[in-house]
Parts: C-alpha cells; structure tokens; sequence
C-alpha cells in the first residue's frame, strides 16, 4: 500500500515496547527489569506473529539466499522464502515475525531507540534466513492498553480505527518539541544541581538518572516519555558535562 500518510496514524514499536516492559515491571511479577524488556518483546511478536497486531516499516526484507545463490521471480515461492518493500509504507508479512520467533534470543535483536528488528539463523530448509525491518510503527488495534498511551486505546476500541498522532505538520522551521518536552528538561536541569553526575565515565549512570527523572515526572503528574525518547538526550548530556569537567 503505496499511503505515505498511514505512518502518522500509527504508534512508534519502541514507544509500545517501553510502555508495556514498565507495565510488567510495574506488576512485580519478574526479578528484574530486563526480564520485563524481555516479557514485553515476547508477547509484542506473539501478537504480530498471529496477526492480531499489525506492523509497518518502510524498508523490510526476507531473504533465504544468502547461501543458496541468488533467485528468479518465478522460484519465490511465498514470502516465507524472499520478500522485500523499500521506500514506501507496507505491512510487514507475518512470516517476517515468524522467522524472528524461530530465530530465538540469541539469533535476533530490537533496538529500543530506533525500532529496527533483525533476525539471522539457520533452520531445516536453508542453510541462513536473515531479515530486517526499519522503523517499525504498529497499528494500535490489536495491542493491549497498556502498550498504547491513555487516550489513544480508548478511540481505537470504539470507533475502529486507528486514532491520530497528531505529529506536527512540517513547517520549514524545523520539528516542534514534544509536549513532554519542558517538564522533562525542567527535571533533568534540577536532578542534576541538586545531585550531581553519578560515578562513572561516558554515558555510565544513564539508568540511574533516567530513572529518577521518570519518578520525579509520575509524582507531579507530567506527562512521562518513552526511555528511548529521553535515553540519547541523557547520555548526550552526560558526555557533555563530563568532558566539560576534564
């Protein structure tokens, strides 16, 4: 489907992905907030896998050939095999989350910040399948409520359709800051003053500081950003304070 416009109807994968690891964290129920990460990514793809979830890129591919020599159109059997969409707006195949199912933790990834998914594996047909998805958006409808901010779940489930972004129009003078955006400085500028740079070198203590700002947020009530929307902005200031400082 060729429709530029569908992107700015749907919801970011790594904002969803933060939005349900904090929501299994939030539950007590696993050790750790890694587990959680991995609890979240688990039951995301077993939705996308099923096709109760939807998921667009404008760049993926399914590719079965690596070792086996290159392929003509008439020997692509399905999308299973080879499938490939550049440059434009598409639903991901399903057989795309099932290679990344059967890749297991060890042969695929997600990157929190960009939403790029990757999988890369051998199994009993080929001798490799890999595959790539960039900037993956999912379509609320299909998501639990807690993968979906307050607002957003609520028009999906009664009108049907997916809800409004509401991402600004571009206007030439570059992106408007999000509406979190200057509560969130607010709280990065005033944890800082009043408790320093944690212990470390580069962008260690990242976590510690993310954390606390994220607190200090809930408990005014603000709006809370995704970690992966804040993360580059405190490793930034982290690299920045801390080579001021040398």
């Amino acid at each position: 489907m060729d429709d530029t416009g569908i992107l700015d109807r749907l919801v970011p994968a790594s904002d969803v992905f933060d939005l349900l690891a904090r929501a299994y964290d939030q539950r007590g129920d696993f050790a750790n907030f890694d587990v959680c990460k991995q609890a979240a990514i688990d039951m995301l793809v077993s939705r996308l896998r099923s096709g109760h979830a939807t998921a667009w890129s404008t760049n993926c591919s399914i590719d079965s050939t690596l070792d086996t020599g290159s392929v003509t159109v008439n020997e692509i059997v399905s999308d299973w095999d080879f499938h490939r969409h550049r440059g434009f707006p598409a639903v991901i195949p399903l057989e795309f989350w099932a290679h990344f199912a059967n890749a297991g933790r060890e042969r695929r990834s997600f990157d929190r910040v960009s939403g790029d998914f990757h999988f890369s594996y051998t199994d009993g047909d080929y001798s490799c399948r890999d595959g790539s998805a960039f900037d993956v958006w999912l379509d609320p409808r299909g998501l639990p409520s807690a993968a979906v901010l307050t607002g957003q779940a609520t028009h999906a489930a009664a009108s049907g359709d997916p809800p409004a972004r509401a991402l600004p129009v571009p206007s030439g003078r570059g992106r408007p800051a999000a509406n979190w955006w200057p509560a969130f400085a607010a709280e990065l500028a005033i944890y800082i003053h009043e408790e320093g740079l944690p212990n470390g070198s580069e962008t260690e203590g990242q976590g510690t500081i993310i954390d606390a700002v994220l607190s200090r947020l809930a408990e005014r009530g603000a709006r809370e950003p995704s970690r992966a929307s804040i993360q580059p902005v405190v490793n930034d200031v982290l690299r920045r304070l801390r080579a001021a400082r040398n």
